[in-house]
């Protein structure tokens, strides 16, 4: 079928804004390549900019250039997500108001949620290799150590301080508040 109707138009534009308004991860990722994205299995390859080194000078010295070089990082385009239902008949005659929209909103909060699931697991890809093994060991107790490393790795790293965010999947979330430091103003 060609047409398409502007009732199915406004629902697109729906189950984007809900989708938007839902993701944590997929609105912190580079998305300077999504122009360039053509088909599913394409590899986009993006880039870590050089590390620096600060050097003293004084005013008879001569500079120490360095080469401005990029680490290329492919990223396969490897995951398709979707969430498709159908309203049949039986459903359709109950003639509850916005049906459609009653299941836009659910479907499109899945799929944010199962584009930032997949998202929040390349970490492993980039994380300290001996940080592995200690995905189920953050309780109340070692909660802020855990935010530390974090921080700390990220810092030896050199990744920018800018931008950075913390993103805790619902365990961790609840072992942070469960921790007076998370919780109380004061401290």
């Amino acid at each position: 079928r060609a047409a398409v109707t502007l009732e199915e138009i406004e629902g697109a534009r729906e189950a984007l804004r809900v989708l938007s308004a839902n993701m944590v991860m997929g609105s912190l990722v580079n998305r300077d390549f999504s122009d360039m994205v053509a088909d599913f299995g394409d590899v986009v390859n993006t880039s870590r900019p050089a590390d620096f080194v600060g050097r003293r000078k004084v005013d008879s010295d001569a500079v120490t250039e360095q080469d401005a070089v990029s680490a290329n990082i492919p990223v396969p385009l490897d995951q398709h997500f979707h969430v498709t239902f159908v309203i049949k008949d039986g459903e359709m005659s109950k003639a509850l108001p916005n049906l459609v929209e009653r299941y836009l909103e659910p479907a499109a909060r899945e799929l944010a949620d199962s584009i930032d699931r997949v998202l929040c697991g390349q970490v492993v890809r980039l994380y300290d290799e001996s940080e592995e093994g200690r995905l189920m060991e953050m309780d109340s107790t070692n909660a802020d150590e855990f935010v530390l490393d974090a921080n700390g790795a990220l810092d030896i790293a050199r990744a920018p301080k800018a931008g950075r965010n913390l993103i805790l999947g619902p365990r961790a979330q609840k072992e942070c508040l469960k921790a007076d430091l998370f919780v109380s103003a004061e401290k």
